[in-house]
């Protein structure tokens, strides 16, 4: 999937970066520094970041890697629940995901109680 520059733009100007040059610098640690030259090279397309520059990046802006990929249109991360039950389907066990689908299908038509 290649990495979607136009997307990272959205998300640093939604999140308050109006300059490359604020990100660059919220991204920075002293072990590496990042600069704005490296920011445009993502956002226009010209390069991708690494990993672990991607992973900075969704941890900073606190959106999903799919949507920095182009790979799903929601911006926001998985919540806990449903990265719970996306790993246990990976690992083969969907008891957890089917029993909140019998569970929502028993409550369908009943208004839903917010957990406090």
């Amino acid at each position: 999937m290649p990495f979607r520059g136009e997307r990272l733009r959205a998300m640093r100007i939604l999140k308050g970066f109006r300059r490359q040059t604020e990100l660059a610098a919220a991204l920075s640690t002293p072990k590496e520094s990042v600069t704005q030259q490296m920011i445009s090279k993502y956002e226009t397309g010209k390069g991708p970041p690494s990993v672990d520059m991607l992973i900075r990046i969704i941890e900073l802006l606190d959106c999903s890697a799919d949507y920095l990929l182009g790979r799903s249109d929601h911006t926001e991360p998985l919540t806990e629940d449903e990265s719970r039950w996306l790993e246990s389907h990976r690992s083969g066990d969907d008891s957890a995901l089917e029993s909140k689908l019998r569970e929502a299908a028993r409550n369908k038509g009943r208004p839903t109680q917010k957990k406090q």
